[in-house]
């Protein structure tokens, strides 16, 4: 393994189910790149997703979701995506967008919070972090990504903060529908 910080983070799956890893939520590109990295010389298979904060049109780093999704993919990612910040209407363009710059499969773990057009980022709305039960998404939001999600070729979906079994039970019933 590396010594740079985002290859320790880098989720080792449990002992004989040496099947794939995952790196974290991570919002840099080089730690993303340092993550991917690490999977690499591990010889797994890795899916890789980005934060887009404050707006869904670039990461931290002020790389477009077309460019980090092929940087990704270009790492070795079997497949790319976004996760967290968004509610699932809002992350569905950047995840278009991934999508028609690579070639290999489309992650997605939204927010269950309502964003605004002015702010993108619920970790960035007046409401974080003491009053984000203000702004909840319904569990039909995550019902409705889900049958959105499917219909666009986006197979691997899931939630990030404010979801609970309840919110991916509504997911997953709706993207076998």
């Amino acid at each position: 393994m590396t010594d740079r910080p985002a290859a320790d983070d880098m989720a080792a799956p449990p002992e004989g189910n040496e099947a794939a890893a995952a790196a974290p939520e991570m919002v840099p590109a080089e730690q993303v790149t340092a993550a991917l990295e690490a999977a690499a010389e591990s010889g797994l298979p890795a899916i890789a997703t980005m934060s887009f904060r404050p707006l869904v049109t670039q990461c931290s780093d002020g790389h477009s979701p077309a460019d980090c999704a092929r940087v990704m993919a270009d790492l070795g990612a079997i497949a790319v995506g976004a996760n967290c910040e968004q509610d699932p209407p809002r992350m569905l363009p950047l995840l278009r967008e991934m999508r028609n710059a690579v070639d290999v499969a489309i992650a997605a773990q939204p927010a269950a919070f309502r964003t605004t057009d002015d702010c993108h980022s619920f970790t960035r709305l007046r409401e974080f972090p003491d009053e984000l039960e203000t702004i909840q998404i319904p569990r039909r939001a995550f019902a409705d990504f889900g049958r959105t999600a499917m219909s666009e070729g986006i197979r691997y979906v899931g939630g990030c903060c404010g979801c609970n079994p309840a919110y991916i039970r509504s997911l997953a019933q709706a993207a076998k529908a």
